[in-house]
Formats: C-alpha cells, structure tokens, sequence
C-alpha cells in the first residue's frame, strides 16, 4: 500500500458491520487498487475458519459495505476455486458420501462434475455439479440426476457401515431393495408383536441420521394394515363388529376414528386410542360412578380470580381424566394434590357420603366457575385439606377393614 490515509479512511478503520448469521465484520485495513480503495475485513465468524479463509482476504468497497452487500461467507458469496474444493469436500463428508475426485482431473468452475461414492449404498456418482454441492444438494436429493456405473453394497455391509455412527440394536436385519437408496429394516423385537407389519422399508439416509422405522421408535405412526388389525382386536374383545375397516386412514393414531357396533346394534364412534385404553359401547355403559368398580377419592385445588377452592371427588376412571373433563367446562386453573385408590368402589362411595354429610353444604365455588363439581367444593384452609387426607388415607386401610364404613344413604 502506497501513500498516506486519508482522514476518511482512517476513520472507517474500527467500524462493526451486522452480519446475517450474527456475526460482526470489522474493517481492519485499506487495500489501494484502482480506481477505487477496496478495504480488508474480519468477520468474528468465517475469520475463525482458517481451512476456508486462511489465505483468502475479506474485502470490499465502502460503498458495497455501506449498502448491505456482505463480503464474507455469512450471505451468499463467488466463491474462489480454492474455496469451492474446500466445500465440495466438507458437503461430502456431512452427507455420508466418498470425495473420490472431479470429473477431467481437476476444478475448473461451478459446473465440474464430482465424484464421489454413497459411504452406506455404495453408488458410484460422477453427474452432479460443484453447483449443486454448494447449494446443499447430494446425488440422492436430486430425483431427476441419472446415476451411472453404480453397484450396491450388501445388507450385511450396509449393517456393519451404520453401526460405526449410529446405535443399531442387536438382532436386526438389513436387507437391500430394488430402489439402491432403501433398505428394509428387520426388528427383532418387533418380529414378535401380533400386528401384521414385520419388515419396515426406509431410506439409507435417514437411517444414517439414527431415525429407526420400527415401532420401537416413539414416533412411529401404524399404518393402515396395522390399524385395521388394532380396531378389529379392540373391538372383537367388546363382541362387536366395525363398520369403517376399509377407511382406516388417519395417520394420527389418537384421531383415527372407528366406527363399530356393540353385540347389541349400538352403534359407536370412538379413537383407537380410546378403544386401546378400554372404551366401551357408549349406550351399554353405567351412567355416572359404577360401585362396583374400583374407584378413586381425589383432592384438587381449583383457583382463580383471586380466590381457590378445594375440591373433593370420586371417579372409577383415571383421575387426571375425570379433572380435565371439569375443567374443559371451567374458567379456573387446577392442582391434582391427592388421590386414594381402593377396589372396592362401595367403600369410595360411602366415604363421599359421608364427607357430604360432615360439610352439609351445597359447595362453595360459583357454579358458574365450575359447573361441573361445584356442590363438592370446600374453603381451601389447612384445616379443610387435613380432614379431607384424613379421611382418604382411611381408604387405604379399609381394603384390609370393609367396617370402617358403613352406607350413610
């Protein structure tokens, strides 16, 4: 650099530009090239890159800086070609595949050819462009890119590949597809389940990314043969017969709706998830609590408005259940705080009773607050919950002492 700097110049020196990625660029020097001064920058981002940017200079006119253009690799950039070998090769191993060279011998622009083999399926490839590489593109999520002078790997090989990146449980079985990308998965585990689906098809790819296809997998969704097998076991139990076999469609398992008659010509329509939990024919159902059922005694704070209330129940369902149906119709919060499970539903029954009978109140939060429950509200005190886990924890010692309740009806 020859000459002095301006006062100008001087003083763009220092200056901090916004990145897109967060990052900050600081002008660090003048570079004198006519006929415009081109200053040097540093990015507290891609300077740290030294592969890629070691002997490559940020650079850029003040009035590029000044109007947005971003010089550095935190916005899209013209790569040089040193640069270009640095990502080609960097893409290749983040997708699993062999950087094996460019078609012609060497990199000549955008538009060379890589190529490289699929680390897991053991495609040879040499039709995709440095181009596609850069824009985050592989042989494989090109659909419309021909592969040429490809072999495949063996399940076995497949196996032995995905074991060194990723947990694969012992016992599975890999074996290959028509389509070179797919293998079918084998599970051990699930092998041994009723549901007719054993083999489970996926792509290499989302196998390399630990993604197991199987329903050992949390997220797996049943599919339609599955599904069709589930409701027709859920509801051979209840003796009936379903309608809608054919339509078993819905990939949500808690949506999937079933539409079945009971052995007595009810006609239902319930989740599967609601027939795996148990769900009955709606019309051959009790109403209301069922005393010979085992049975839970509950205690819930509601609250709101300033105010809360202690709320005392009985249910032969789940308790958080029954609390939500309450609450679906209420405008205060909830707290589960307690609950008392005896199999003897009786017990729990005469136990309310007699609660009912020691308050003699018809409860004490608005009814418009809590519709549904409302007449067994209490104050919250200390005084009203020590008497209310009283006199639930009696539950517990009344499965080995039937007599200390008796039927206050």
């Amino acid at each position: 650099m020859k000459g002095e700097l301006t006062k100008t110049q001087q003083a763009f020196i220092g200056c901090v530009f916004p990145t897109p990625k967060g990052g900050a660029l600081t002008v660090i020097a003048v570079l004198y090239k006519k006929p415009k001064v081109v200053y040097e920058f540093s990015c507290s981002i891609c300077s740290l890159d030294l592969e890629l940017w070691g002997s490559t200079k940020i650079t850029s006119t003040k009035d590029n800086i000044i109007q947005g253009s971003i010089p550095c690799g935190c916005t899209t950039r013209k790569w040089n070609l040193q640069q270009k070998d640095t990502l080609v090769k960097r893409s290749c191993e983040e997708n699993n595949l062999t950087f094996l060279g460019y078609v012609g011998g060497e990199l000549v622009d955008s538009n060379t050819k890589v190529i490289f083999e699929d680390t897991f399926t053991g495609i040879y490839d040499d039709t995709v462009k440095v181009l596609y590489l850069l824009q985050g593109h592989t042989g494989r999520k090109l659909g419309g890119l021909k592969i040429k002078n490809h072999h495949t790997l063996s399940g076995s090989d497949v196996l032995t590949r995905l074991k060194d990146i990723i947990d694969i449980p012992e016992g599975v079985i890999i074996e290959r597809d028509n389509n070179p990308r797919i293998v079918k998965y084998i599970c051990p585990v699930c092998t041994q389940d009723d549901l007719p689906t054993n083999v489970f098809t996926t792509s290499i790819n989302s196998l390399s990314k630990g993604v197991i296809p199987c329903r050992c997998n949390k997220s797996y969704v049943n599919n339609y043969k599955d599904k069709q097998h589930l409701a027709e076991k859920y509801v051979n139990v209840l003796s009936g017969y379903i309608l809608n076999k054919e339509t078993l469609k819905d990939n949500d398992f808690h949506k999937t709706r079933v539409l079945w008659l009971c052995k007595y010509g009810h006609k239902n329509d319930s989740s599967l998830s609601n027939l795996r939990g148990g769900s009955s024919c709606t019309s051959c159902r009790p109403k209301g609590f069922n005393k010979n059922r085992p049975a839970y005694f509950y205690i819930v704070r509601w609250y709101g408005f300033g105010e809360s209330f202690l709320k005392y129940g009985i249910t032969t369902r789940k308790v958080i259940t029954r609390v939500k149906e309450q609450s679906s119709l209420s405008c205060l919060d909830y707290e589960i705080l307690y609950e008392y499970y005896n199999p003897c539903g009786i017990l729990v029954s005469n136990l309310e009773k007699e609660i009912k009978r020691l308050y003699k109140s018809q409860g004490v939060c608005p009814k418009r607050w809590l519709p549904s429950g409302y007449t067994e509200t209490v104050e919250d005190t200390h005084k009203n919950l020590d008497l209310l886990k009283s006199k639930g924890s009696l539950l517990l010692d009344a499965t080995q002492d039937p007599t200390l309740f008796k039927d206050v009806s």
